[in-house]
């Protein structure tokens, strides 16, 4: 065969019921869109079962891509989930990660008011930050 596929998927991490983006993009040696072709996209789940949880064939559009939408379980085996998307004998693999995740309300920072701290210090000085992750800084008082 004288094309290539490429496999794109949205991010890397998921939650249990988010919908997981897929993209297949079929290209010739030039670079240029490969159309008509069957794309079959297959999600593997996690060790131990490795059971097929997803399989679906579109046709390549005008453009050589086909897009594809899995949509997680809330009760899924956490882990890396292994994709892989075909077309006759020309394969593209990829992966994300399946994990119940809480993001961080907020983060600390220090800057401290030395350029150099030295090994026997004692006592730190500096300025310390707290702002939550939309940007707002965190109001409080640090003992």
């Amino acid at each position: 065969n004288n094309y290539g596929l490429l496999l794109d998927i949205d991010k890397s991490l998921y939650k249990p019921g988010q919908s997981v983006l897929m993209r297949a993009l079929a290209i010739d040696a030039s670079t240029k869109p490969v159309t008509g072709l069957p794309l079959t996209l297959y999600v593997i789940q996690p060790e131990p079962a490795k059971y097929i949880v997803f399989k679906e064939t579109k046709t390549a559009d005008a453009y050589g891509s086909a897009s594809f939408q899995f949509d997680l379980p809330q009760e899924v085996i956490e882990g890396e989930f292994k994709v892989r998307v075909e077309s006759n004998d020309v394969e593209a693999h990829g992966a994300f990660t399946v994990e119940e995740y809480v993001l961080p309300l907020f983060e600390v920072g220090l800057v401290p008011s030395a350029t150099t701290i030295l090994e026997n210090t004692k006592v730190l000085e500096g300025k310390v930050t707290a702002k939550y992750t939309y940007g707002k800084a965190v109001a409080g008082k640090l003992t």
